[in-house]
């Protein structure tokens, strides 16, 4: 505001025109750094103003993908069998099998643990193991299983003399 005054004095009172002339000028130069400074202040207010819209698009989609973890948690807690699924896996027990649990448990209204030992359950795990073993069975033995010995002969290197004289007696039929 002094400025200002200063300007308008300058103006009303008779002093000579170059005088009047300057001290327009350096007002006009005062104005022009003043708006080239504020120019300048926008410029950074922009750029902090992008970089806290960042932030807060950040924060924005970490809160969106918590919620929905937190939703996702939610929804596994209530489910009352969850946990007994993750127990009985964990224990060894096949899909297949789990999947008759299941839907035994649900018709009896029971949990997974209590349908266990139930008779019907019991029945079926053993016929799963029935078929299992049978499947088993009906795959060869592999020769690293030891069941397919080598049948020693005159020429196998390494028999013990006792050995041969044996093999000799029995071809011999002695």
């Amino acid at each position: 505001m002094e400025k200002e005054e200063e300007v308008v004095e300058a103006i009303n009172s008779n002093e000579d025109e170059e005088s009047k002339e300057e001290i327009i000028d350096e007002e006009e130069e005062s104005f022009e750094e003043d708006i080239d400074a504020l120019k300048n202040r926008l410029k950074v207010l922009e750029e902090d103003n992008k970089k806290l819209e960042d932030a807060k698009r950040q924060l924005t989609a970490r809160s969106k993908k918590a919620e929905a973890l937190s939703k996702n948690i939610n929804k596994t807690e209530s489910n009352p069998n969850a946990l007994d699924e993750r127990i009985l896996v964990s224990q060894g027990m096949d899909s297949e099998l789990l999947d008759e649990l299941k839907v035994l448990a649900q018709a009896r209204g029971k949990t997974l643990l209590e349908t266990q030992n139930d008779p019907i359950f019991i029945a079926i795990k053993a016929q799963k193991e029935v078929e299992r073993n049978a499947e088993k069975a009906r795959l060869g033995a592999s020769r690293a299983s030891g069941s397919g010995k080598e049948k020693k002969t005159f020429n196998t290197k390494g028999i013990p003399d006792n050995e041969h004289k044996q093999m000799w007696k029995d071809a011999q039929g002695i």
